[in-house]
């Protein structure tokens, strides 16, 4: 451990906490392993580390707070002893240009060392925040949604394997990874280098089960038009034109666009790629399609292991504010569907606010559609997230 890595990692949490960057985005700017570490160290404890600061600290201000959770989430996991990591949490002070509060880092430290704070016990308050690692309002909402299961939801989660869909034979799989699991769509894996080389060549790609079970929600493709509304980084459109749909894939920003086509090139799969805002009305599309896929975004609440940033900066407004943005993408979206033809609603997200009630709302509000199927996946341990999706004839 040096001072550098600690003010990477200082850095990278600066850049999401105080101005909400994507942690993947934000990473890219620590250089070595150690930092990365020791970011989604503090990631995964952050509420934990947040209480101990606010215990041991009168006030601290925010450009500090960020050295002083990698300094106690070091100190509080014993990642080396004291006096190396004091040392290496003044030298990155001093990279910060901060080195007039050293002093006081140490202070802290030293009693963080000693273990001189307290933790909440069960059933008082901040217990659940600590447990889960989670933000009071949002255990609330869990609580609320899932009386009986929320903590079951909550710690649900696979950390060691990823879910891929294999575009070569089951025993190139196997050789890549002699225990992969087979699945309705794919394979669970053990990530690393033989299951790399197979992405890299095109023959695998990672998408988790929920993600495919979405497309797998739109029935036969093979032959049909289908809009995927709001499609990057392009998963879903690259799935279902392996399928043999005939997919036109949008996004309202460019650049995003850029990374449907990189996926699409990768996977020797054509689509069409527009730029198109999915809350907008393009005549060119009005009833054009046998099927439309709305994946819309939402507040990720389904697959929080794999983005703790959303943790962090996700506000109960912020669920308010996408529940009324996904209420416009299909009320927009639907025009584009022909008489017959299927319209699939998606998210990666738990919450009804978003889900059901999203639906319930849009199809009192067209009768000229019809649920046909509609499904919540719940995190299980086993592999699968959290996620919602159901299927609409237009009559």
């Amino acid at each position: 451990m040096t001072g550098k890595e600690i003010y990477d990692a200082a850095s990278v949490l600066a850049e999401v906490t105080g101005k909400g960057a994507y942690l993947n985005i934000a990473l890219k700017k620590a250089t070595g392993r150690g930092a990365h570490m020791l970011v989604y160290g503090v990631m995964e404890k952050y509420c934990l580390l947040n209480r101990i600061a606010d215990e041991l600290c009168d006030k601290i201000k925010n450009n500090l707070r960020p050295y002083m959770l990698v300094g106690l989430y070091c100190v509080v996991n014993k990642v080396a002893p004291f006096a190396v990591i004091n040392k290496a949490v003044s030298d990155a002070l001093t990279y910060g240009g901060k080195g007039a509060v050293k002093g006081f880092f140490t202070a802290v430290l030293t009693k963080a060392d000693r273990a001189e704070y307290s933790l909440p016990a069960p059933g008082k308050k901040g217990y659940d925040e600590v447990r889960f690692n989670l933000p009071s309002w949002l255990v609330g909402m869990y609580k609320k949604e899932f009386p009986d299961s929320y903590a079951e939801i909550i710690d649900n989660s696979e950390k060691h394997r990823v879910h891929i869909v294999a575009c070569c034979s089951e025993e190139e799989i196997r050789a890549a990874d002699p225990y992969a699991e087979k699945t309705q769509t794919g394979y669970f894996v053990k990530n690393g280098e033989t299951i790399g080389k197979l992405f890299e060549q095109g023959k695998a790609t990672y998408m988790s089960l929920g993600s495919t079970l979405v497309c797998e929600a739109a029935g036969e493709v093979k032959g049909k038009k289908v809009l995927d509304c709001c499609a990057a980084p392009g998963g879903k459109s690259i799935y279902l034109a392996k399928k043999g749909g005939k997919v036109t894939s949008c996004d309202v920003y460019p650049h995003r666009l850029r990374l449907i086509e990189a996926y699409a090139k990768r996977m020797n799969t054509v689509v069409t790629v527009r730029e198109q805002d999915a809350t907008k009305k393009n005549s060119d599309f009005l009833s054009a399609f046998d099927t439309v896929l709305c994946d819309v975004p939402c507040s990720g609440f389904g697959v929080i292991d794999k983005k703790r940033d959303i943790v962090i900066n996700r506000t109960y407004d912020d669920i308010i504010a996408l529940s009324e943005l996904q209420s416009e993408i299909i009320n927009n979206c639907c025009d584009y569907v022909v008489k017959g033809g299927v319209l699939v609603y998606s998210t990666c997200t738990v919450f009804s606010l978003e889900n059901e009630r999203v639906v319930e709302k849009f199809l009192s509000g067209h009768k000229e559609f019809t649920l046909e199927e509609e499904h919540r996946y719940l995190p299980d341990g086993k592999g699968m997230e959290g996620f919602y999706v159901c299927r609409m004839r237009k009559n």
